[in-house]
């Protein structure tokens, strides 16, 4: 009986983590308004890269930085030579 329970236990855990794991994460609400080929990746998302250029992803204001998480989290919202500081 015990060998049963443990056995359904684990299988609902394996269900579980299966579907934490297939799960995609949403994008935060401040950078919906953003188009472009640089939205959703980390450095648009997190550091406020989000202006595409030659390829790459850029912060090109300090409008960029003020969007990203890197300003909610750590302040760093004022664009200082190309990139989001303090």
């Amino acid at each position: 009986m015990r060998q049963t329970i443990r056995l359904i236990a684990v299988l609902m855990l394996a269900v579980f983590m299966a579907g934490c794991a297939m799960t995609v994460p949403p994008t935060p609400r401040h950078l919906i308004t953003i188009k472009g080929p640089c939205v959703g990746k980390m450095d648009c998302t997190f550091w406020g890269e989000c202006t595409p250029r030659k390829g790459m992803c850029f912060a090109t204001s300090s409008a960029d930085c003020r969007k990203s998480e890197a300003c909610l989290q750590y302040g760093r919202c004022v664009l200082k030579e190309g990139n989001c500081a303090m």
